[in-house]
C-alpha cells in the first residue's frame, strides 16, 4: 500500500540509508518499517488531481484475498481495499481507508443474508459491516484490553448472529445491534482457524483438532464445557485449515508441510473418504461452499465438487485472457463465477470467456526503494540478503499520469 499527499511547494526523494551506518540486520528492519506505510511528498505536477491536504491511497491490485457477493454486487477483497462491482452494469468502485473503510488489513469477508449485509474484518480484530454503500464500524473486538493477536481468520453465518474464529477464540457478533454478543473459549489462548454448524452443535477448528459445544450451553466461555471431537484426529505433522458441514458431512481441507500434498476429507456417519484426487497435486488454499456444492480453491485450479458425491462438477484451470488459476476464494453468481486470485485479483469467469475486474493501484505491496523524477515515480522491489535468493518477483514499478 502506498498513500501520498501534496503539499505545496515540497519536493522530497524517499531513499534507504546505506547500510554501513549499522548493521544489516538494523537497515532491514527500518526498511519494513519504512516502506510499511511509503508517504511520498511530491512536487505539485505530478499530483493535480489531488487537493492540499488530501490523502490517496495506492491500493495494491493483484493479490485478492477473498470475494462475496449479495446478488448485486460482487465484493473483491484485497490486503487493503474491497473493490465493488455492479453485476448489472459492470461499475466498479474502491472502498479504502480514505474514502470509506475504518481500516487496513484486511483478512476475510462474509455476506450476511438476514441482514443483507457484507461484513470485512481485519488483522487488529476490527469488523466493518457494509450496506447500502453505507459503512457502520463494530469496533469491539479491536478496542478490547485481550493481550496477543486479535486478527479475525473466518465469519461464518448462522441464523442473525455473525460467528468470528479469531487468534484468540470465538466471538458472537450481534447484526441487528451491531454489538458483540458473547465470547467463547474453546481453549485458552488457542487459535481458532474456521467455524461450522450441525443442528445445535458449534465445531470450532484450531490447526489441530476440532472442538465442539453446544449453542444451547450458555456457559460456553468456559474452556471446559467444549469437548475434543474425536471422529476428527488429532493432527501432529500436518494441519488443518477449514472445516464445512454440508449435505449431511463434514469437509476438511488437511494442510501438509510438502508443496502439493493438502487434502480434503469428507466425513459423515459412516466413513471418511478423501475426496480430492491424485491427478492433481495442488496447494490448497482455502474450501468454501457454493450453493450445495464444495469448492478447492487452489495454486493451479479452482475445482468445484458434487457436495453429494464428491465427483467433478467444474474445474477452472486456466483463463481465456492467458495465465492459469491461483485463486484464494470463489463465488457464484447466476452462472458465472467470479474468483479472488492471487495474480490476477477479481476475476469474472463465465461460458465461453474470463475477464479480469481491475483498479488502479501497484500490484503488489513490496517495496525496496522508491524515489522521484520528471514527474513519475518509480517503486523498486527487492530486499537484502547477501549472497542468498530472495525468491522476490516484485519487480519495479512507475507511477505516471495517475496510471501504474
Amino acid at each position: 500500500m502506498i498513500i501520498h499527499a501534496y503539499i505545496s511547494s515540497c519536493k522530497l526523494n524517499i531513499l534507504h540509508n546505506s547500510p554501513l551506518q549499522g548493521t544489516k540486520i538494523q537497515y532491514k528492519k527500518q526498511m519494513r518499517f519504512y516502506f510499511s506505510l511509503i508517504i511520498l511528498l511530491i512536487q505539485t505536477s505530478i499530483f493535480a488531481q489531488i487537493g492540499t491536504g488530501q490523502w490517496r491511497l495506492h491500493v495494491p491490485n493483484k493479490n485478492a484475498i477473498d470475494v462475496v457477493s449479495n446478488g448485486k454486487q460482487v465484493f473483491g477483497i484485497f490486503e487493503y481495499g474491497i473493490i465493488q462491482y455492479d453485476i448489472q452494469s459492470g461499475e466498479t468502485s474502491l472502498d479504502d481507508a480514505v474514502n470509506s473503510l475504518s481500516d487496513i488489513n484486511l483478512t476475510t469477508a462474509l455476506y450476511h443474508s438476514n441482514s443483507d449485509a457484507v461484513f470485512v474484518a481485519y488483522t487488529n480484530g476490527n469488523i466493518d459491516k457494509i450496506k447500502d454503500n453505507n459503512t457502520v464500524n463494530i469496533p469491539a473486538i479491536k478496542l478490547s484490553q485481550i493481550q496477543g493477536s486479535k486478527k479475525i481468520n473466518k465469519m461464518v453465518a448462522n441464523g442473525s448472529f455473525v460467528y468470528c474464529a479469531t487468534d484468540f477464540g470465538i466471538v458472537v457478533i450481534n447484526t441487528t445491534k451491531n454489538e458483540v454478543k458473547d465470547t467463547y473459549y474453546p481453549q485458552f489462548n488457542l487459535p481458532i482457524l474456521d467455524i461450522t454448524f450441525k443442528g445445535d452443535s458449534i465445531f470450532a477448528l484450531s490447526e489441530k483438532m476440532v472442538l465442539k459445544g453446544s449453542l444451547n450451553n450458555p456457559a460456553l466461555a468456559d474452556p471446559s464445557q467444549w469437548i475434543v471431537d474425536n471422529r476428527f484426529k488429532i493432527q501432529t505433522t500436518q494441519s488443518y485449515k477449514n472445516i464445512i458441514y454440508l449435505s449431511n458431512s463434514f469437509y476438511m481441507l488437511q494442510k501438509s508441510p510438502s508443496y502439493g500434498s493438502d487434502t480434503i476429507f469428507e466425513i459423515n456417519d459412516f466413513e471418511k473418504k478423501q475426496i480430492t484426487s491424485s491427478n492433481f497435486s495442488h496447494e490448497i488454499h482455502s474450501i468454501t461452499s457454493v450453493g450445495n456444492k464444495i469448492c478447492e480453491n487452489a495454486d493451479g485450479a479452482s475445482i468445484i465438487y458434487n457436495a453429494n458425491d464428491s465427483t467433478y462438477f467444474l474445474v477452472i484451470n486456466s483463463y481465456s485472457f492467458g495465465g492459469g488459476v491461483n485463486s484464494n476464494s470463489l463465488t457464484e453468481q447466476d452462472g458465472t463465477y467470479y474468483l479472488a486470485d492471487k495474480y490476477y485479483g477479481l476475476v469474472r469467469y463465465f461460458a465461453g470467456g474470463a475477464t479480469q475486474i481491475g483498479f488502479e493501484g501497484p500490484p503488489k505491496n513490496e517495496f525496496y526503494r522508491v524515489s522521484s523524477l520528471d514527474d513519475k515515480i518509480l517503486v523498486s522491489g527487492g530486499t537484502i540478503t547477501g549472497s542468498n535468493m530472495t525468491f522476490n518477483n516484485a519487480g519495479i514499478y512507475v507511477f505516471e499520469d495517475q496510471k501504474w
